[in-house]
């Protein structure tokens, strides 16, 4: 029988996809990250972009 994730490990894998899909968005613009405080574990969070 397959394991399946806790709600809790499902909802950590969608917030980091959706890291992973700004950081995608903000090179295709033109943007790259020069800081981030991006962790699973926090709420809240800060990325700094730049022209690339």
């Amino acid at each position: 029988m397959p394991s399946r994730a806790s709600p809790r490990s499902a909802a950590y894998n969608s917030t980091f996809d959706w890291y992973e899909e700004l950081e995608v968005e903000l090179h295709r613009v033109g943007l790259q990250t020069e800081l981030s405080t991006f962790d699973l574990e926090a709420e809240n969070y800060m990325v700094v972009a730049s022209k690339v």
